[in-house]
């Protein structure tokens, strides 16, 4: 259970609006194991089998682990907590939860410089669209799949006139979803569910999109970071320590941010004649780097005289 939600944490979508909802499930969950003193089937089945001292000293062990956990959850809880609760009216995808009084204790909180009149006139063009998109016959589920589906294809169509451009009309939304994909697309995250309301919504609601982006711009934990330093040693090698920080950088903004699956970038690359040249060429860089080499001699005088060469 708690490796569980520890790798949850680790997910690269998880931002600061996630973890008041991970970390209160954690914490309810273990408190529920020591009020009921129940620490799973098998555990129990274990200790019925033990003679009673035994038992009761391998229970007690238990009832102090988990208890000592939820001290060290709560300890290092407590310096995020106040941000995770006032950031966590996002994580709801149901705008009749959210109150703009909430919204103000956000902003006020992280000091944002918001135009408190624009952002109340904002959240009643999202209201509105919310109420909009839930009295459609497609569920709003299947709406939200199909405009994150469609965003991750638009970089591939980009480059491929002659795929069919699947079109987003919202006169679509009257047919109903097969029961296969119906069932496939059920859930969403708040992320997604905020992306596709502000991209429905007209006019743009400017205010409330610079809150939306601040807000999940923030982890909640350094895995991300941790993600991208192995990303980086695996590409900066020993046998790969001439690349220049530049081509490393490209290659790791390539690798984390790129949404293109390896077909269809095959499939791309096929259709690019310049880049195809360029890989079959034998000369691999247009430039070549300059590097310094210095050299410090000491004279009869005994000074000292550096020189630096550029090769």
């Amino acid at each position: 259970m708690y490796e569980k939600k520890a790798l949850e944490l680790q997910g690269y979508h998880i931002s600061i609006v996630d973890l008041n909802r991970i970390i209160t499930s954690l914490l309810i969950k273990l408190n529920d194991r020591l009020q009921h003193n129940y620490f799973g089937y098998q555990t129990k089945k274990l200790l019925n089998s033990l003679v009673d001292s035994e038992r009761e000293k391998l229970n007690q062990s238990f009832i102090d682990y988990i208890s000592t956990l939820i001290k060290y959850i709560e300890k290092f809880y407590s310096e995020q907590k106040e941000l995770a609760e006032l950031t966590a009216i996002f994580g709801f995808c149901d705008l009749n939860q959210i109150k703009f009084h909430q919204i103000e204790k956000c902003i006020d909180f992280l000091r944002m410089d918001i135009d408190r009149d624009k952002l109340f006139d904002e959240m009643s063009i999202l209201q509105s669209k919310f109420k909009e998109l839930n009295s459609y016959r497609e569920s709003l589920s299947r709406q939200i799949s199909q405009y994150i589906n469609n965003d991750a294809r638009s970089v591939y169509e980009e480059f491929n006139n002659d795929l069919c451009n699947e079109s987003h009309d919202e006169d679509n939304l009257i047919h109903k979803p097969t029961t296969e994909n119906h069932e496939r697309e059920m859930e969403f995250r708040s992320d997604q569910f905020w992306s596709f309301l502000l991209a429905k919504s007209k006019p743009m609601c400017i205010e409330m999109h610079k809150i939306i982006s601040y807000v999940y711009s923030i982890p909640c934990s350094n895995a991300f970071v941790e993600g991208v330093f192995s990303h980086m040693k695996s590409a900066w090698t020993a046998s790969r320590n001439s690349m220049v920080n530049e081509t490393i950088a490209a290659e790791l903004k390539i690798r984390l941010n790129s949404t293109m699956a390896c077909e269809d970038f095959f499939s791309f690359a096929q259709t690019q004649p310049q880049l195809i040249k360029c890989a079959k060429s034998q000369q691999k860089y247009s430039f070549e780097k300059k590097r310094a080499t210095v050299s410090v001699n000491i004279n009869r005088e005994g000074s000292l005289r550096v020189n630096i060469v550029l090769l």
